[in-house]
Parts: C-alpha cells; structure tokens; sequence
C-alpha cells in the first residue's frame, strides 16, 4: 500500500507539473501555434505503435516466465524489436513532419520508445523508486525550462525531448538489471519463440492502437471539418486538460496493470469481480462531468479569456476521456485471457460507429460540431457496456 500511495503522489506530482506546463505553454504560443502543435503530437502518438507492442510483451508476459533464459530471451527479443522501430521511426519523421520539425520529432519518439521499455521492466519488477523520481524530476525540469526558455514550438519540443532523455538516464543508472539485459543482448533465441512473441506483439500493439485511435480521432474528425484555427486551437487546450483528467484518473489503472493481466488469467473468482467493478464504473461517468461543467466556466474565463467556447469543451472532452478509460478496463481483460480478438471486434464496432458520425456531421450542415467528443463517448459507452456483459455472461457462468 505505500509503494501505491508513493507512487500515486509521484504520478499525480507529474500529472499536475504536466499539465501546468501545458497551460503556460498556451498563453505563451497562443491558439495558432497550439493548432500547429497538434498533428505533431498526433505523430508521436501514432509512432509508439511502430515499437510493435514490445512493451506489452515485457508487461505481460516477464512476471509468468520461471527461468532466467526464457527472461533473457523476451527482453532480448523486445531489445531488438525496440531498435528496428526506432530506425522505421526516424525514417517515418521525414516523409510525415515538416522540415522545421522533423528531426526533433524523430528523436521524441525514439525517446518514447525506450522510455516505454524501462518502465515496462520497472512495473512488472515492482521496483517503482526509479519511476517515482523520474516522474518528479524530469517533470519539474520541463515545467522550469517551458517557464524560462520556451517561447515558441520548436523550443518546447526540445524541452520536451530533453525531458524524456532525462527521465530515461535516471531509471538507466538507478537498476542495474536492465543494464545488464542491455549488455548482454543476445540474437541465440529461436525463430519459433521470435515468431510466437511478434505475433503476440503485433495483436496487443494492434488493440493498443485501436485504442489510440478511438483517444484521438476526434481531433482528426475536427481537423477534417472545422477550418478555424482558432477553434483547433481551443479545442487542443481542452483536449490537454481533458489529458489531465485521463491521467489522473488512470494512475491506479496504470500501477495494478500487470498484476490485474496476471491475476485476471490465473483467478476466475477475480476475473468475474473485474468484470463487475468494471460495468459499476459506468455510473460514475456522468457525476464526474456533471462536477466539471461549472468548474470549466469559472476557471475557463479567468485564465484562458482568448480561447473562445472553452467552457464548453472542456466538459466534453472529459466524457469522451472517462469513456476511454471504460473501454481500456474492457481491452485489459481480453488482452489477460488471450482473447485479443474480441478486443478487436470491440474497438473495430466504435471505429465504424465514428466513420458514420463522421459522415453524418459533415453532411448536415446545421448541426453543432462542437456536440462530436460527446457524441463519440456515447457509443463508446453503449458498445463497451455491451461487450463486457455479454463476456461476464458468457465466460463466468460458473461464479455467479
């Protein structure tokens, strides 16, 4: 318990700086530098799925290997799937980024990647010292160098790549293990075992980028229908305090993660508890936004006076946001029993939901497209609800 109270107060410690370094941003760069900024984040969002899910091969599958080969063998395997992706994503850059930003943005993704990779091996060690004090340290340098040197985008991506390298230093020195994996990267593993974990890895990094997608396509929808900058730019504001909330919300999430993926698998009285906790948590959605709508008008005049209608959104995002974090509780029981595909099948049905939204709002051009984030986190909420009662049906018969 107060490894999980020591990490949520390091984890909510940089949610907060983040998120703080985020608004300062705003008012230094104003609304059309924020539009600017956006499909560069999109990018570097999308390029974390290059790494083919190695991540989660280390989250799922490090804590049910018994021998000190087999371990060795799936880091070696992740090591090398880690560095293909980070030649793919430098060569990506290139031909998706403008030439101003191009580079910088490679070197963030890379950056990601192997971020990603330390802290993977970190959490299924349970060795959350390090990810505690990268969380606070790199965080905090961020927020200092947004404050006293960024004045402009490019800036703030070096800011931003510095940051990640900073953290990674950290977490590298602090755990002599994954210096040793690294050092004693080995290429004697069997094609069979790089097939099944490729295979394995490609399946989860799909459904994580089905994710990604259903956490971003509503600002590609936007881009694709709304022309005033000004208004993208209000809306990537809100979609970054929106963020915050994701996160804050997703930190307990985030720590019990591998322990759920192990427990949910080997324990059927936990799998069907999970499947109930998680249809409860539909209820608190609504009371959650319903909190933030008077709060988005009083905070939104008072310190984002230029950013036009953002009262509004903020409450909306918010609901998209919790929406997500439903769907993701569904994709990590499916993803624990093997069952990739029904996570799949799930987010497929809400992806071709929002293709027929799309459809719908840009052809009728009386409605509110301001009303998308909210109309998305609906179907979101339908199609999830469905999936995971009709799995507790089906699959916990024996339980209940």
């Amino acid at each position: 318990m107060n490894r999980l109270v020591l990490f949520s107060i390091s984890k909510y410690f940089e949610i907060a700086v983040l998120s703080t370094a985020m608004l300062i941003l705003a008012n230094k760069i104003g609304p059309l530098e924020m539009a600017l900024a956006m499909p560069i984040l999109l990018y570097v969002t999308y390029s974390n799925y290059l790494n083919v899910g190695s991540s989660q091969l280390v989250l799922k599958y490090l804590s049910r290997l018994n021998g000190k080969e087999e371990k060795i063998e799936l880091m070696s395997v992740t090591i090398v799937i880690f560095i293909i992706s980070s030649f793919a994503a430098f060569l990506l850059s290139s031909c998706f980024i403008t030439d101003d930003f191009w580079l910088i943005t490679s070197a963030i993704v890379i950056s990601v990647f192997f971020k990603s990779f330390m802290v993977a091996y970190l959490r299924v060690e349970e060795k959350f010292t390090p990810i505690n004090m990268s969380n606070i340290i790199a965080s905090s340098v961020l927020l200092v160098m947004v404050l006293c040197v960024v004045d402009n985008l490019s800036k703030y991506l070096y800011a931003l790549f510095f940051s990640n390298v900073l953290y990674i230093i950290i977490t590298f020195l602090y755990h002599s293990n994954i210096r040793n994996y690294i050092l004693n990267l080995s290429l004697r593993f069997s094609v069979e075992k790089l097939l099944f974990y490729v295979k394995t890895g490609v399946k989860i990094s799909f459904v994580s980028f089905l994710v990604t997608v259903i956490l971003t396509i509503d600002k590609i929808m936007l881009q694709n229908i709304i022309i005033e900058k000004e208004f993208l730019g209000t809306y990537q504001l809100a979609d970054n305090i929106g963020t915050a909330v994701y996160m804050i919300f997703t930190t307990i999430f985030y720590f019990f993660y591998p322990i759920w993926l192990k427990k949910i698998d080997e324990d059927k009285e936990f799998e069907k508890k999970y499947c109930d906790v998680t249809l409860y948590c539909l209820l608190g959605i609504p009371l959650i936004v319903f909190v933030a709508m008077p709060l988005s008008s009083f905070f939104s005049g008072l310190i984002f006076p230029d950013f036009t209608g953002l009262e509004l959104m903020i409450p909306r995002v918010i609901a998209l946001k919790l929406s997500i974090i439903y769907l993701t509780l569904s994709t990590t029981l499916f993803i624990s029993k093997s069952r990739e595909f029904l996570a799949i099948l799930l987010q497929m049905s809400i992806i071709f939901s929002f293709a027929l939204l799309f459809i719908f709002f840009n052809s009728v051009s009386f409605l509110d497209k301001t009303n998308i984030p909210l109309v998305m986190a609906g179907i979101i909420l339908t199609f999830n609800t469905i999936f995971i009662y009709d799995y507790r049906r089906k699959n916990t018969k024996t339980n209940t």
